[in-house]
């Protein structure tokens, strides 16, 4: 069968049409898919972590320890995979009191005016059971199908990393569930003191732009049937002028705008110059707006970025400021409560044992006296320095004027008494050295005792029993040397 000249012409350019028409469609496709999911996760984490700093971490604080006593005391919990059965109703009306509380509905307030600001599907809170892998619900602002207090919902895979690092919070993730395509995101909420106490959780459904990626799709492919015909009922020279050119502009657009994929400022359409006066025209001008518009919301995205990134680091600032001490530069006696707070919540269920070992300077009144404060002041940081520099693996607290206080885990722990002879020959060394300044031969008793789950009920138990061993320690130097400075 034989083919004349013009419909083998008029074949080939409506198949190269459609080729080119089809990369082009799966090219935009793909970017835009990923360029709308990528922004969907950054605005998720964005709204999480703002809410976690808007919420009152104190008033959330009660309502986690209220939740969390109860679901740790129920022997029968009903996961939300039974939501609707009558033992789910029965378990979750055990946490009804905890809707009666006024923090709860001081928070609850708080959410429904973050969601409502930011126009998202749902703002909540969840409490982690570590051990169970469980995200326990705590307040959920949703307008409907509000999970209540005490529902829980089992860990996905991916988010095991947190359990480990519960500081890490939870990135924006996407799930596909009864309630369609989710991105979430949670970011951990602390209280006034600094403790973690809940994770503040965002929902935003992706249903939506599905569905607009999915019109989209079919609007092109109908663009580009209709050049189709439009080639076949036309000339091969107006198909290769009004149709391939335009769509092969468009194509090396996408491609530029793919390998540009991960600058924030993009111009792979501005120059399109496609005056067909036809849908790809329109098609080119839809591009290039979309473009606009992506690169000024990039813009706007990332300068909140900046002033989020800023914020975070000066209250990084703020907070290593109140938990320092200024003259030495190691951790205050504030810092020393948070750690005591750390390790009574582990009283009686600890494996690893740990001690507390607290030294004090001898004379400091007698080189006040003699040299000044500031030469006082010196002494303290060549103690503090002398403490560091053989206590190298453990925490280091001022925790009076002439006072420090260590605790001890692991490596230093297991190798205390090396260490306690150790520090007792430097500073020995120290005060018998006559080639420094006389404020500088620092003389220093320390006394250390390893916590006894048979006697100690409290850290303070511990630390009493090293500061007597510190004091014995300070008599026994006396008796045997006066004061050399």
């Amino acid at each position: 069968m034989r083919f004349s000249l013009r419909l083998k012409s008029i074949l080939l350019v409506g198949v190269v049409t459609l080729m080119i028409g089809g990369v082009s469609l799966t090219i935009s496709s793909r970017i835009i898919s990923n360029l709308i999911k990528e922004n969907f996760i950054n605005e998720a984490d964005e709204i999480a972590a703002t809410t976690a700093l808007a919420v009152d971490g104190d008033k959330l604080a009660v309502v986690a320890d209220e939740v969390s006593s109860v679901y740790l005391s129920s022997d029968d919990r009903v996961s939300s995979e039974e939501w609707g059965s009558d033992a789910f109703y029965d378990y979750v009306g055990h946490f009804d009191p905890v809707k009666d509380i006024p923090e709860y509905t001081d928070v609850l307030k708080q959410l429904k005016a973050i969601q409502s600001v930011n126009d998202v599907d749902c703002i909540y809170t969840i409490w982690l059971d570590t051990e169970g892998r469980n995200a326990v619900y705590l307040i959920d602002a949703a307008s409907e199908g509000a999970c209540p207090p005490g529902n829980f919902d089992p860990l996905y895979e991916i988010n095991y990393e947190t359990l480990s690092d519960p500081d890490r919070g939870f990135p924006a993730y996407v799930t596909e569930s009864g309630y369609g395509w989710l991105v979430s995101a949670g970011a951990p909420v602390y209280d006034s003191k600094g403790s973690l106490v809940a994770y503040a959780f965002v929902d935003m459904s992706m249903d939506e732009m599905r569905r607009s990626q999915e019109h989209y799709i079919f609007l092109t492919g109908g663009i580009l049937l209709f050049m189709t015909l439009l080639c076949v009922a036309g000339s091969f020279v107006i198909v290769d002028r009004f149709v391939i050119d335009p769509i092969r502009k468009i194509s090396d657009a996408a491609m530029r705008y793919r390998e540009e994929e991960g600058r924030s400022i993009r111009h792979s359409f501005t120059s399109l110059d496609i005056r067909t006066g036809d849908e790809l025209e329109v098609l080119s001008e839809s591009m290039k707006q979309m473009e606009r518009d992506m690169n000024d919301y990039n813009t706007t995205l990332s300068s909140a970025r900046q002033e989020l990134v800023s914020t975070r680091e000066e209250a990084d600032r703020i907070s290593s400021i109140a938990f320092m001490d200024a003259l030495t530069g190691v951790r205050n006696k504030r810092a020393y409560d948070n750690e005591v707070k750390r390790l009574e919540a582990s009283i009686g269920k600890r494996t690893e044992p740990f001690g507390i070992a607290v030294a004090d300077l001898n004379y400091l009144k007698q080189i006040n006296d003699r040299y000044g404060h500031e030469m006082g002041d010196i002494a303290i940081q060549k103690l503090c320095a002398i403490v560091c520099e053989t206590f190298g693996h453990s925490p280091v607290f001022r925790y009076g004027g002439d006072e420090f206080v260590l605790i001890l885990e692991n490596r230093d722990l297991e190798r205390i008494e090396s260490l306690m002879r150790e520090f007792d020959a430097t500073v020995e060394n120290c005060a018998a050295n006559d080639k420094i300044k006389p404020w500088e031969r620092v003389s220093a008793a320390m006394g250390f005792a390893i916590y006894d789950e048979k006697t100690d009920k409290t850290v303070e138990d511990v630390f009493v029993r090293a500061d007597k061993a510190m004091y014995a320690r300070k008599k026994e130097m006396k008796q045997r040397r006066g004061f050399s400075v």
